[in-house]
């Protein structure tokens, strides 16, 4: 048994090595090839370099102004973060503030996002318990729940419904 445990155990770290070598792999040879010269490159594009040049990187900020290329994106990014926050605030207030047609939906719209987050979450507790329970408390669910539903029976008596089959066993 403990053989097999660790049969597994080492399948599973060469696996994960495998997917560790597939993603980080590609990113240690562009870094490693950077310092290459082209014909570095062109010659054996897998050996380490011979020497460490940052012709390359000399080359790429003489081609493009990257550090212009970042600090328009900075300032992009802080202009329209500003904006957005600007926005949506006077959007907020004016749908905290003042009844129009419409605004019951706007205010329900997070509420009803929880209450189908709640539910699918229950929905998963559900199924990571329903191994747990017993066979007549689940025939019991499937033939109350329906009830409840419609409306044919309280909480209460679903409720008491369950321990009268729990008690059963």
């Amino acid at each position: 048994m403990r053989l097999k445990s660790s049969f597994w155990r080492v399948l599973r770290f060469i696996f994960l090595g495998f997917f560790v070598l597939i993603s980080i792999g590609p990113l240690l040879w562009i870094i490693m090839s950077s310092f290459k010269s082209n014909r570095e490159i062109l010659s054996s594009a897998f050996s380490l370099p011979t020497s460490f040049s940052f012709s390359g990187y000399t080359a790429a900020l003489d081609l493009a102004p990257i550090f212009q290329f970042y600090g328009n994106s900075i300032i992009i990014s802080v202009v329209s973060t500003v904006l957005n926050v600007l926005v949506v605030s006077m959007a907020a207030y004016v749908l905290a503030r003042h009844k129009f047609k419409g605004n019951t939906f706007i205010n329900v719209k997070p509420l009803v996002n929880e209450v189908i987050t709640n539910g699918d979450n229950a929905t998963r507790c559900i199924n990571d318990f329903q191994s747990l329970w017993y066979a007549n408390v689940v025939d019991e669910i499937s033939v109350q729940y329906p009830l409840l539903a419609q409306g044919q029976i309280t909480p209460e008596q679903f409720a008491q419904a369950l321990t009268d089959a729990a008690a059963k066993n």
